[in-house]
């Protein structure tokens, strides 16, 4: 019976810590949502997450091999803000080489300090 309990607690630890981090807020990600031309997209970055002029990265999983079961995320290309719509969305102008395509994730540039 004690080697149940230590797992519950160490379970419950576990979730602890997880939610922490994830709610930590050290990195603003999101999503692109939706294609306006080649360039540009709206993104669920909104008010509160981001501003005009903020930069962003684009980011896309890449997967090699074979049945392409090794994928990673990389950065594809690079964006900044140009408009936030509200609370959950911006409009978001992107410099990407391989192309834009909705569902590619976007994560704030954090400026160097």
């Amino acid at each position: 019976m004690r080697t149940v309990s230590k797992r519950v607690w160490l379970f419950g630890f576990g979730a602890c810590v997880w939610v922490a981090l994830g709610c930590s807020g050290a990195t603003r990600r999101g999503v692109v949502v939706m294609k306006v031309s080649e360039t540009e997209a709206h993104v669920g970055l909104g008010a509160g997450e981001v501003k005009s002029g903020d930069r962003l990265t684009l980011l896309r999983y890449l997967c090699t091999g074979p049945k392409s079961t090794n994928c990673e995320m990389r950065p594809v290309g690079r964006g900044v803000v140009v408009q936030v719509i509200n609370d959950d969305y911006s409009v978001a102008r992107f410099d990407a080489p391989n192309g834009l395509t909705e569902r590619d994730r976007v994560e704030l540039t954090q400026p160097p300090e």
